[in-house]
């Protein structure tokens, strides 16, 4: 009915030092991934995306939707082109 409550969850240092590697390599597959549908978007369109935005707004996404429980998620190729078609 309601979105949950907006918390932080249980941080040490172990914990960061455990996931850190897969975090890296997670955010640059992630990034990849974006920037290639919007290149994809771009050749679709015949507009310019602009990467500085397209990555910082996604990890400003990912940020708030993991507070609130969600999973990142990334800009798919497929979605993609079928919503600019």
């Amino acid at each position: 009915r309601e979105l949950p409550s907006p918390a932080l969850p249980a941080f040490s240092l172990a914990k960061a030092q455990a996931v850190l590697p897969d975090a890296i390599a997670f955010a640059l597959l992630a990034a990849i991934e974006s920037l290639l549908s919007a290149v994809v978007a771009d050749g679709m369109t015949g507009r310019r995306h602009r990467s500085n935005c397209e990555l910082v707004a996604q990890g400003a996404a990912n940020i708030g939707s993991a507070l609130f429980g969600g999973i990142c998620v990334t800009g798919l190729i497929a979605r993609t082109a079928t919503n600019i078609r």
